[in-house]
């Protein structure tokens, strides 16, 4: 595909900004109940088990939009499409923060879910419209740092808002703000320019939606995605902040900050790997190092507990490193599709991630609550360190298969278009 005249002037960047806003506000929303975890507890009559499926609808209803939100996004309008999701997930917002039914808690944390599943793949496909081939990997790594602010967001002041106006205020306001940005969405978000042209080899390319299915290296660059995922639903979106409150015994602010950490260094490794991939023309190696360096912090995560306190700050840092790789799968994807199934595919890609934070918070929390002592303190369920420990050994499993799956099955496609596995 030839580079179009628009792809870097500013109504490229400001509308790829504001797509990534709302990706900024997906993640914001995603990891809220971190750092309220003791309140929904007691105000639902729930223990780790049940806050653990609270926590996972929101990734159920964005998982099982990932598909369908692709293949609209490959049809119709970008702008209508978006403006509706951000609206819908600000209904939920309002709903969750007004409601005392734990069923209607999980109906709003599904709404919000749904909307905010065209969040990081509206982004995207807006990218990949807008911006020359050989930026891709490097604004999409930049749209992941965007959505790690809002992590950061949902942390440390999230938690001093919650403290200070108590959680549904908190939530009301965040759910006004989210109507504030559909309205902005509808104002300046534009679909793709059109004055493209394409290259004679896509113009002969004419996969169906549903055809890339049936292509082996989609599913590896899936399941690689899946696998990078599990620490940012188990650490970051929910068990991180109680994990670090049991180990340190700190406030929820106080260890909502540290939490931090894992999300600075998602955050900024994400566009520095798209940037050094596509430098040095390389799509696999990043993977090899970052899968490894999730796995030694997860794995000092866990048996650190009675090393010095910076060892903790070491693994924190390091295990944000295994989900960085996470916007590099999408350059492999656009390296080796072409760009009419790209949303489809894109949505496809995304939606394994989300399946397994979702996964992964069931798991921890029902091996929470298998291991529990039966032990209550203001109606809440009180976990031993040692059940954390075994709860999270998930992660560093995960992340050795992952490392195995990209060594042996990733292609590698030296950040260029081929047409080799279509």
């Amino acid at each position: 595909m030839q580079e179009n005249k628009y792809a870097l002037s500013f109504t490229p960047i400001l509308i790829c900004s504001l797509a990534a806003l709302f990706y900024v506000y997906d993640y914001f929303i995603q990891v809220s109940p971190a750092v309220m975890t003791h309140e929904l507890m007691h105000r639902f009559h729930i223990g780790a088990a049940g806050l653990g499926i609270l926590g996972s609808i929101f990734f159920y209803a964005y998982a099982s939009m990932q598909i369908p939100a692709g293949m609209l996004l490959d049809k119709f309008n970008t702008r209508y499409l978006l403006s509706v999701a951000v609206f819908i997930s600000g209904i939920g917002v309002l709903i969750f923060g007004m409601t005392n039914s734990f069923a209607v808690a999980g109906l709003s944390r599904f709404l919000v879910g749904f909307g905010s599943a065209f969040s990081f793949i509206g982004a995207i496909y807006l990218v990949s419209i807008w911006f020359p081939h050989r930026y891709f990997a490097f604004v999409a790594g930049l749209i992941q740092f965007a959505g790690c602010v809002g992590s950061i967001f949902g942390e440390v002041p999230l938690a001093h808002a919650v403290n200070h106006f108590g959680w549904r205020h908190t939530l009301f306001v965040i759910a006004i703000a989210t109507f504030i940005l559909s309205v902005l969405f509808w104002w300046i978000i534009r679909d793709k320019p059109q004055k493209i042209t394409f290259s004679e080899k896509d113009k002969n390319i004419n996969l169906s939606s549903w055809s890339i299915f049936k292509i082996p290296e989609v599913w590896i660059i899936a399941c690689i995605g899946f696998l990078c995922w599990i620490p940012v639903a188990s650490i970051g979106a929910l068990w991180g902040v109680p994990y670090l409150m049991k180990v340190f015994h700190w406030t929820n602010t106080k260890a909502a900050g540290y939490c931090s950490l894992f999300w600075l260094s998602l955050g900024f490794a994400s566009p520095v790997i798209g940037y050094l991939s596509e430098q040095f023309k390389t799509r696999k190696k990043p993977f090899y190092i970052c899968f490894f360096a999730g796995i030694v912090g997860s794995l000092l995560l866990i048996f650190s507990v009675k090393l010095p306190l910076y060892m903790t700050i070491v693994a924190l840092l390091l295990l944000g490193l295994a989900p960085a790789i996470q916007a590099l799968t999408f350059g492999v994807a656009k390296d080796i599709l072409p760009p009419s199934v790209f949303g489809t595919a894109a949505g496809f890609i995304n939606m394994l991630p989300i399946i397994g934070g979702g996964l992964s918070q069931v798991m921890i929390g029902f091996i929470l609550a298998a291991l529990w002592n039966h032990k209550m303190h203001l109606g809440v369920p009180i976990y031993s360190l040692h059940d954390y420990q075994v709860a999270m050994l998930i992660m560093p499993l995960c992340l050795c298969l992952g490392l195995f799956l990209s060594y042996f099955y990733l292609p590698e496609t030296h950040d260029s278009h081929t047409s080799d596995v279509y």
